[in-house]
């Protein structure tokens, strides 16, 4: 592996430890060391955490007009999200233990 190769991987482990933290890098290193790790966007995991207060605002019982106007969605995309068809696949609030 040249130089280049090397400052270029290290840099990417000071990003993750920069916002981590080191115990949390360790952590994640000593778990995924090895692993190839996909890292969505920031929008994938807010879109899920918006859906998730969606499904618990429908929950109390606001209605999915005054829901589409509160997240400018459609109703019928409220809909979908209360439904059950709202979520991408790839993470949810639920399984990042949110």
């Amino acid at each position: 592996m040249d130089e280049r190769t090397k400052r270029k991987r290290l840099s990417r482990f000071m990003k993750i430890a920069a916002i981590a933290g080191p115990d949390a890098t360790a952590q994640i290193c000593n778990e995924l060391s090895g692993d190839r790790v996909y890292i969505p966007k920031a929008d994938v995991f807010t879109r899920e955490i918006r859906n998730e207060k969606i499904a618990e605002e429908w929950e109390r019982g606001v209605p999915a007009f005054d829901l589409s106007r509160k997240y400018n969605l459609t109703p019928r995309r409220i809909y979908q999200i209360v439904n059950g068809n709202g979520n991408t696949g790839r993470m949810s609030s639920a399984s990042l233990g949110l």
